[in-house]
């Protein structure tokens, strides 16, 4: 497996959210998503896009990693590890910000927390347009 900086292509992006399960968009949001991209990390199997990580932000002050997820069939083998590590080291030398962010969902939490994330005093709000 390799893991590559780029962005993954709006089958792969569309891909890899299905097969975990998240919600599913059509093909143009999914391009205008990967277009707002500050960077991004793919993990590659035989050409196929098994893991992902985005960075999106203002480039000096926001930074957050989005779309970290890891295809279920190669989970459990160090590789979302290895995209969130990949991440902050492109966020760090390319000096996005001062700090990288997230939002995790419940189940996922502990994993951040042995990376060396902290839960913040605020809860995410949302409205729908």
């Amino acid at each position: 497996m390799e893991i590559l900086k780029r962005l993954p292509t709006p089958r792969e992006y569309a891909g890899l959210r299905q097969r975990v399960g998240w919600s599913s968009t059509s093909m143009e949001d999914c391009e205008r998503a990967l277009v707002g991209s500050l960077a991004a990390v793919c993990v590659v199997d035989e050409g196929e896009a098994v893991g992902m990580g985005r960075l999106v932000g203002d480039g000096g002050m926001y930074c957050f990693a989005v779309d970290v997820v890891v295809d279920p069939r190669v989970q459990g083998e160090g590789l979302g590890r290895a995209i969130m590590e990949r991440s902050e080291a492109l966020a760090a030398q390319r000096r996005y910000a001062m700090r990288l962010d997230l939002v995790a969902a419940p189940n996922v939490v502990p994993f951040y927390r042995r990376l060396g994330y902290d839960e913040l005093p605020s809860d995410l709000m949302r409205k729908q347009l």
